[in-house]
């Protein structure tokens, strides 16, 4: 399972994707919050 993280692309893709998530997290809590639910549910489906 971790021979594929050899490659450079498969590393660079892992941390943009779990730096997508991370920020996608935050930035949903506070449009719950702002009760933009709509919006932060389109949010939870683009990430």
């Amino acid at each position: 399972m971790l021979e594929i993280f050899q490659y450079a692309f498969m590393q660079k893709a892992f941390i943009a994707g779990l730096l997508i998530g991370i920020a996608c997290s935050i930035l949903g809590v506070f449009l719950v919050l702002r009760r933009q639910a709509l919006i932060g549910d389109g949010l939870a489906h683009i990430s």
